[in-house]
């Protein structure tokens, strides 16, 4: 995963160096649709080591294998992280 990221941002970085050059003044910027802006973030979001450690480190504290599944416990207390924070950045993002 740390080289999925590393490869992404390699990406972004050479992206970012071939259109250096040009006048971003006088060029029209390219709309980019709505699909594909969730889509960037979603993978910029997915690979983000410091997310998942986080998720990794977090969570576990609060399951109880006395309770049920595990992985289901896991499954809906990361969701509902998840959730929590579609809302939050999502109100920030629309304001």
């Amino acid at each position: 995963l740390r080289w999925v990221g590393a490869a992404y941002l390699i990406w972004l970085g050479i992206k970012m160096i071939a259109t250096s050059g040009t006048d971003t003044r006088l060029r029209k910027t390219a709309k980019i649709s709505d699909w594909n802006a969730v889509k960037e973030g979603a993978l910029n979001s997915l690979t983000n080591p410091k997310s998942l450690l986080f998720m990794f480190a977090f969570l576990p504290q609060f399951v109880d294998p006395a309770a049920g599944p595990v992985w289901l416990q896991l499954l809906v207390l990361g969701s509902i992280q998840k959730l929590a924070g579609i809302v939050s950045l999502g109100s920030v993002a629309m304001a």
